[in-house]
């Protein structure tokens, strides 16, 4: 077989390769459309669970979105595995924004919207005493937090 002839036969070997695989591909279907027409996923109008989890390249969790104990929800901040912000509703329906140092699960500020509509700044050293409370109300937001830690179940 001369060069020539060596050539015809790769190129023809080259088309008939493809249009072998052109004719496969064209058969196989994913979710019942054919591989080059396949139709764009739908989204969910709405997603409903009791939990949702960032989390990092790491895998490690950033943020959370869930019911606390008390059945209210919280949006929770993390940095490195330690919660640092979080924000909810108690359970008087009041909001709630307690910020943690990352090393003590007894937050050490907190920002609430008292039940009778006063706004209330409260600020604690490391043990979760209240150093300072600034607002024309009551020890409240800390208060509900310092009692358990994150681990089982703080109320934001």
């Amino acid at each position: 077989m001369n060069t020539k002839q060596r050539n015809r036969a790769i190129v023809l070997l080259a088309v008939g390769a493809g249009l072998i695989g052109g004719v496969v591909l064209g058969q196989l279907s994913i979710a019942g459309a054919p591989v080059g027409i396949q139709q764009t996923p739908q989204t969910a109008q709405v997603v409903r669970a009791e939990k949702f989890e960032l989390l990092g390249q790491t895998g490690m969790r950033r943020a959370a979105l869930e019911l606390e104990p008390n059945r209210e929800p919280a949006l929770k901040l993390y940095e490195e595995g330690n919660l640092r912000a979080g924000l909810s509703l108690s359970p008087d329906g009041g909001p709630n924004l307690l910020f943690w140092d990352g090393q003590t699960t007894i937050p050490r500020a907190g920002l609430a919207l008292l039940p009778n509509g006063s706004p209330s700044l409260e600020l604690a050293d490391r043990n979760g005493n209240l150093r300072t409370v600034y607002g024309a109300g009551t020890k409240d937001a800390l208060a509900r937090s310092k009692r358990t830690s994150e681990g089982s179940g703080v109320t934001l």
